[in-house]
């Protein structure tokens, strides 16, 4: 252990850091360890990003686990982290008990409609959520529909980012139900380019059906392009 990864541990320990990141060739290459601290409880750690670790799936089956009962953490962020099965069957079962984290991202993780199966349970029993960015992965219209149905009466989900994954009119379909579900969430943020008009225009619809809806189109065909297609929706007098 290096004596820049043995102060982060310290401070994680003795509740003197509040975000960190982890990534391939930083101080802290120890998941045991931060896994641990997880475990603690009272740790003043409330932000985690991961990006292109090279920890092992047993070790991030662990760090899930620890999760469930963590209370601390708030934010939590896989960035090119390869997801297996067995990690995300266990990081369905922490969202299932975890109470507190309010922010998940898991971005170019190779998420596929299978990947969502696994996590429908926990997101289905997750009570904490405001956010839910699952970006730059390979999930299709089925996985859409699962996760759709998944959320639709979940009581705090907010906002949800699906930018860069291959949705259809299908999926499209199933979002447009979750929105006009009697849910919080009135943020939605994906590709377009696959989309008929009539089902642009009904996602549209759903979301100016939401108080301060908004959709976020994040536009394959120009990138450069990121075009809001309805902003705030004033409050009904």
């Amino acid at each position: 252990m290096t004596s820049n990864s043995s102060t982060i541990y310290q401070a994680l320990w003795n509740n003197r850091l509040g975000t960190l990141s982890v990534y391939e060739g930083g101080p802290i290459q120890n998941l045991t360890l931060l896994t641990l601290i997880l475990q603690k409880g009272n740790s003043s750690l409330h932000t985690l990003l991961f990006k292109k670790t090279p920890f092992e799936s047993l070790e991030l089956v662990k760090f899930m686990e620890a999760l469930q009962t963590n209370r601390g953490l708030r934010s939590l962020e896989f960035n090119h982290i390869h997801m297996t099965e067995p990690v995300l069957a266990a990081l369905s079962k922490a969202l299932e008990e975890n109470e507190t984290l309010q922010n998940l991202t898991i971005r170019n993780a190779g998420l596929t409609d299978d990947s969502i199966k696994i996590l429908k349970p926990g997101l289905e029993k997750n009570r904490s959520l405001i956010s839910l960015n699952l970006a730059d992965n390979n999930i299709q219209s089925k996985g859409i529909q699962i996760l759709a149905d998944s959320i639709k009466r979940h009581p705090s989900l907010m906002a949800l980012h699906l930018g860069h994954n291959e949705i259809t009119d299908e999926g499209a379909s199933a979002l447009a139900n979750s929105l006009s579900f009697s849910s919080p969430l009135n943020f939605l943020s994906l590709d377009t380019d696959a989309l008929s008009v009539e089902a642009l225009t009904m996602l549209v619809s759903c979301v100016r059906g939401k108080k301060h809806g908004k959709l976020l189109r994040t536009d394959t065909l120009n990138p450069n392009t990121v075009a809001i297609t309805t902003k705030k929706v004033p409050q009904n007098t």
